[in-house]
């Protein structure tokens, strides 16, 4: 970003504001509604939805699919890291909507009474594979055996290139310490939902290049 020289504080604060406000809107609340409704297009006709722990994206996805079909059936299982999952279990109880609550070591009495895996992420690398709480792909695994099928909401600014970089500080510290993030195999991945639209895991690299063209311009 190259601003004028020859501005005045106050304008180059108003300049920096409005391209950050611009930033913010693109990249967070507009990619929420595009994703939000992306994913209902998968819900549609899957009410019965696990989620892993819980994520703001992921949380507001169901929320907005309860109140447009009262039929949806939500499955939380506790994360063992986070432990964020009761949490949104209690919230969601407050506002009148059940839950089915578990732990990961249960998942797979209830994966065989479930429509569909929703899953949040902390970042897309470029081989496809989600980085997530650890504990998610047990859950991804265990969903491949009922062939139940797996989404990741994931926004595009977490798509990135960083396979070995990853792979490398996993192996440096996974002998220290149990980490609070794993990856998910793309072959356990059935679509990422993104707000551009849904692809699946095999198509980041065509993510990555969409992102690196859309900031040349």
């Amino acid at each position: 970003m190259n601003l004028d020289p020859n501005i005045s504080i106050s304008e180059a604060k108003e300049t920096v504001n409005s391209i950050l406000n611009g930033y913010i809107d693109s990249c967070f609340v507009s990619a929420d509604e595009a994703i939000i409704k992306n994913t209902e297009t998968k819900l549609k006709n899957l009410p019965k939805i696990l989620i892993y722990g819980s994520c703001p994206l992921v949380e507001k996805i169901i929320l907005k699919s309860k109140l447009r079909n009262k039929n949806v059936e939500i499955t939380i299982v506790e994360s063992p890291v986070e432990r964020n999952g009761l949490s949104f279990a209690k919230r969601l109880s407050k506002m009148g909507i059940e839950s089915t609550y578990t732990t990961l070591n249960c998942v797979g009495n209830v994966m065989k009474n479930v429509d569909i895996v929703l899953l949040g992420c902390s970042a897309i690398l470029s081989n496809g594979y989600a980085v997530s709480q650890r504990g998610s792909s047990v859950v991804a695994l265990v969903a491949q055996s009922f062939n139940v099928p797996v989404l990741i909401a994931a926004k595009t600014y977490k798509f990135v290139d960083m396979v070995k970089t990853f792979e490398k500080n996993v192996k440096e510290k996974m002998a220290l310490t149990s980490q609070p993030l794993e990856a998910i195999p793309d072959d356990l991945i059935t679509a990422l939902v993104t707000e551009m639209r849904i692809v699946p895991p095999s198509s980041a690299p065509a993510v990555l290049k969409a992102k690196q063209l859309a900031n040349e311009q």
